[in-house]
């Protein structure tokens, strides 16, 4: 009689265990079912809602490589907010075929959009970035500046240290402040912001 009980009582546990699993998958089945269309997050991506627009940016960097190709056509949209979200999103993806086109808006006529097209290409962390950047190093920004040295370090190429060296006599302590973490990303090393001290170690004196 006990055997029979616990016989039965080891059916009740497996169809339980069953019945739960069954109701998951269900219900993660549901919610794919209900996750937007990326037509749909970018129509978002132009709500007159800044949450909206944040939110549609979230998905559309969650969808991944799907959302990559209608962000990199948002790039070239009439409206900045849209086009600094689409820079950003494609950023976070962190798919090298979205490099070109945001290499393309480093001279952009608004400074925002430059920032956030900078910082994207930092994001994606391509070797093929660092001259672009050092091109645009010494702008007369001081934000523009500060984003590109921040992206520099990022990408961690060594090409960059000498420029960065460089920019520890900048005239904004905030540009030389994260010319001396971007020096440390790349190099290990750690003189902070003094640019004697990164000269002599680079030279080997």
């Amino acid at each position: 009689m006990r055997s029979l009980r616990s016989i039965n009582l080891l059916i009740l546990i497996i169809i339980t265990v069953w019945s739960l699993a069954g109701a998951n998958l269900s219900k993660a089945a549901d919610l794919a079912e209900n996750d937007p269309p990326v037509e749909t997050l970018i129509t978002d991506l132009h709500n007159d809602d800044y949450y909206t627009q944040l939110n549609a940016m979230r998905a559309l960097v969650k969808n991944g490589k799907s959302s990559v190709q209608p962000l990199i056509e948002e790039l070239k949209d009439d409206d900045t907010r849209v086009r600094m979200l689409a820079a950003e999103a494609l950023g976070k993806i962190g798919d090298v075929k979205a490099l070109r086109n945001l290499l393309y808006f480093l001279q952009d006529e608004d400074i925002m959009m430059r920032i956030s097209v900078i910082s994207a290409i930092g994001e994606l962390r391509s070797e093929s970035a660092v001259n672009p950047l050092l091109k645009i190093m010494q702008d007369d920004n001081w934000e523009v500046r500060k984003s590109v040295v921040e992206a520099l370090g990022n990408i961690g190429d060594n090409r960059a240290v000498k420029p960065l060296i460089g920019m520890l006599e900048d005239e904004n302590s905030k540009v030389r402040s994260s010319a001396a973490s971007s020096l440390h990303k790349i190099t290990s090393r750690d003189f902070g912001a003094d640019h004697v001290k990164w000269q002599q170690w680079f030279y080997g004196k």
